[in-house]
């Protein structure tokens, strides 16, 4: 069988691995991995126990929820939106740089390229790049990047849309109305000196 991995993983400043799941194959996007994904479920309970200090960031393909922040579309750099999207961008740069080292190191796990295995094996030579990954940042072991590999990977997520199937089960299981309210805030505390484009549109999202 040949299977193409999918995964999604959630990495700190150090471009240390903190969770990764491997269990999918190349069909399932990151939105519906995430969308059954334990560590969600986790998030999700401690911000219904009060936490409100935490956050992941994610790209476009994912949904926005309280405890999950995502981009926006394009907004003027006079607004809250622009700064909110350049300051998202900033921090996931650090994703898009472990990916070029990991499909760097290990070719297996590059766009072009195929794992011929069955997904239960295909997943654990992910979780295997991963531990020695975390090994090498542990270690302060030479991290090389190769740019190329960041560019066919930021093509890969533009490919990573949300079908219909997958965003029926997203909406269902994320409180968005909540999520608007949060991310709005956050924008508010963070840039009070810059104005907010929703207050300029007729038909604002919040």
């Amino acid at each position: 069988m040949i299977v193409r991995a999918s995964y999604t993983e959630i990495v700190d400043p150090d471009m240390k691995i903190l969770n990764i799941n491997a269990r999918y194959p190349g069909a399932r996007n990151d939105a519906y991995i995430w969308s059954v994904s334990p560590i969600r479920r986790v998030m999700e309970h401690w911000y219904n126990q009060g936490e409100r200090k935490i956050y992941l960031i994610g790209d476009a393909g994912y949904p926005l929820e309280p405890w999950l922040m995502t981009p926006l579309p394009h907004y003027s750099q006079w607004s809250r939106q622009y700064h909110y999207n350049q300051k998202l961008s900033k921090a996931r740069s650090i994703v898009e740089r472990l990916f070029g080292i990991i499909k760097g190191t290990w070719r297996c796990l590059s766009y072009e390229r195929i794992l011929m295995y069955a997904p239960d094996i295909s997943g654990q030579i992910v979780n295997a790049c991963t531990v020695l990954h975390n090994m090498r940042v542990h270690y302060r072991l030479p991290l090389e990047i190769e740019e190329n590999i960041i560019v066919d990977n930021a093509n890969a997520d533009r490919a990573n849309d949300i079908d219909e199937e997958d965003q029926d089960v997203i909406l269902r299981r994320g409180p968005r109305a909540i999520a608007q309210h949060v991310q709005k805030q956050i924008m508010r505390d963070w840039f009070p000196n810059y104005q907010c484009a929703w207050n300029n549109e007729n038909n604002a999202e919040i």
